[in-house]
């Protein structure tokens, strides 16, 4: 509920300016000048108004105006979905100064017909996240070529004291790389606008998106087959075989549920994400699963799946403690799972690739199947501690080839 006062300004003078203070839960209330100064004399307090007596006569005049800018600021409350504090102070002087920015260089405008035309990409969802959250709060009528170093500054400040309102992370406060997903999100979002001839601000280049590793998980070959070998309900059946598609392809779930072209026991997809060209060999589990849909795979979406994978995961006794620890409102916080919990359909990718690299693949022969561009990316993405490295590198022939005579 908002609640509309009017103060006034050095009352102790003969003259003082009359503001309008609005109070919507804040600690800090808004504030807007009405421009007009008034006798001290003539102010009722009680009232909140100018007393309309002879000896001022422009008392009524004023009191209309007041009479405004509190109907319009109580309006503007009224009809917003989330009025934030930035929201209303925004409308409020819209309404009151008459100014209104071309809506086609308005920054929440333009990006609104980016999800439209975008609405198919596989990270879409991200990006909804984004933009809701920049109605929360930001303002809303910022000019694309108001977007600069500052508006990203104040963003991510204000974004990283705001706690996650659905999903498995609600009620914590985002994740530095949380975070730092929401600032790409913005910076790609702009020069999609500056690709389009828009006028935007070059500061944006320089500011970092904040970054930490991440405890992300994958499964070892024995848990993927735990998981195909599982028992699951019927209607958890689809699931369990589209994730085991996802860790013997290395894919992005948008890719591995949907393998239509496939020949001479290769997969050949442009992935949704880059558009990159990738050629996957058929394993031996993928196999017998698409023969089993006679190679034509189920498409459940991916919320499906995620609402499903954790369960089979716990029915086939994926339960190794994992603890994550990340930085949630500039506190590093680490937490306990059971493994089981934390499986998602990115975990089917992420289990593919590191399993390849464990199995002796050479990285740049993955990278061809992942899409990955750089080799820095890719070792940057994989789940393979320096133990299991070294481990893997003990088999290597440089370790145990017979040393020459006189070495």
């Amino acid at each position: 509920m908002i609640r509309v006062n009017f103060n006034l300004k050095e009352p102790s003078k003969d003259n003082f300016l009359i503001y309008l203070v609005a109070y919507i839960g804040e600690k800090t209330p808004l504030r807007f000048s009405t421009a007009e100064s008034i006798p001290t004399q003539f102010w009722n307090k009680k009232d909140q108004r100018i007393k309309e007596v002879r000896e001022f006569h422009r008392a009524k005049a004023i009191n209309k105006k007041l009479d405004r800018y509190e109907r319009v600021i109580k309006e503007i409350y009224d009809n917003a979905i989330n009025p934030t504090p930035e929201y209303i102070r925004e409308l409020f002087e819209i309404e009151i100064k008459g100014v209104k920015p071309d809506p086609e260089n308005i920054f929440l405008v333009y990006y609104k017909k980016y999800l439209e035309a975008n609405k198919h990409k596989s990270n879409i969802k991200s990006y909804r996240t984004t933009y809701n959250s920049l109605k929360d709060l930001m303002p809303r009528t910022i000019t694309l070529s108001e977007v600069d170093y500052s508006y990203l500054d104040t963003y991510q400040k204000k974004y990283e004291k705001t706690k996650i309102k659905s999903g498995k992370s609600k009620g914590n406060y985002p994740s530095l790389n949380t975070i730092g997903t929401m600032i790409k999100n913005i910076k790609t979002v702009i020069n999609d606008a500056r690709k389009n001839n828009f006028e935007v601000n070059a500061g944006i280049k320089d500011f970092k998106k904040t970054e930490e590793t991440s405890d992300s998980i994958y499964l070892t070959q024995e848990e993927v087959l735990k998981i195909y070998n599982a028992k699951v309900p019927a209607s958890y059946e689809t699931t369990k075989d589209i994730f085991i598609v996802g860790c013997c392809t290395a894919m992005r779930f948008g890719d591995y549920s949907d393998l239509s072209n496939i020949r001479g026991g290769l997969i050949y997809k442009a992935t949704g994400k880059t558009g990159e060209r990738v050629v996957v060999p058929v394993h031996y589990l993928l196999k017998e699963i698409l023969e089993k849909y006679n190679y034509k795979l189920p498409s459940p979406t991916m919320e499906y799946v995620n609402r499903q994978i954790k369960e089979i995961g716990q029915l086939a006794g994926i339960n190794t403690p994992i603890e994550k620890t990340r930085t949630e409102g500039g506190k590093k916080i680490t937490r306990t799972f059971e493994k089981w919990q934390l499986i998602t359909t990115h975990t089917a990718r992420r289990t593919g690739a590191t399993n390849m690299y464990l199995a002796g693949i050479p990285t740049l022969a993955i990278m061809m199947i992942t899409g990955h561009r750089t080799e820095k990316a890719f070792l940057k993405y994989i789940k393979v501690s320096k133990e299991q490295n070294a481990l893997m590198l003990a088999s290597h022939p440089f370790f145990n080839a017979t040393p020459s005579p006189g070495l």
